[in-house]
């Protein structure tokens, strides 16, 4: 049973650009599948655990591609969604405790555009339940 896991994945497409509607129904974009599968070839090669049900903290760290005022809450749906649906955790209701911080991208040789990933499974005793 694993406790903590951190990763990088690559910088997500925003919330707005992810989901797609296409004859009534809401899709996944091609954008939205070109992150997945960018993504899930990552945790292939990682070999990733999965937390199963476990209630969990999870903090973000973005490294955006420029200056720009980019909006965080707008990055955060799309990274929770691809971790769920490649397997990380079941459902992102599981999470308890989320942390989002953004970092200065004035140097992008040391910092390309990313996301610093860090899971960790809480105790029973820690979880809040509605």
């Amino acid at each position: 049973m694993i406790d903590t896991i951190e990763i990088v994945i690559p910088w997500p497409p925003s919330v707005n650009n992810y989901r797609a509607i296409y004859n009534n129904r809401l899709i996944t974009s091609s954008a939205g599948r070109r992150y997945k599968s960018f993504v899930t070839k990552i945790a292939a090669k990682s070999n990733w655990q999965s937390f199963g049900n476990a209630r969990l903290s999870v903090e973000l760290i973005l490294f955006p591609p420029d200056r720009r005022r980019w909006d965080l809450d707008n990055r955060v749906k799309p990274v929770l969604d691809v971790l769920q649906e490649v397997g990380i955790y079941n459902n992102d209701n599981q999470i308890d405790e989320l942390i989002v911080k953004r970092t200065d991208s004035s140097n992008k040789l040391s910092h390309p555009a990313r996301v610093q990933v860090r899971i960790h499974r809480l105790e029973l005793n820690d979880a809040h339940s509605d």
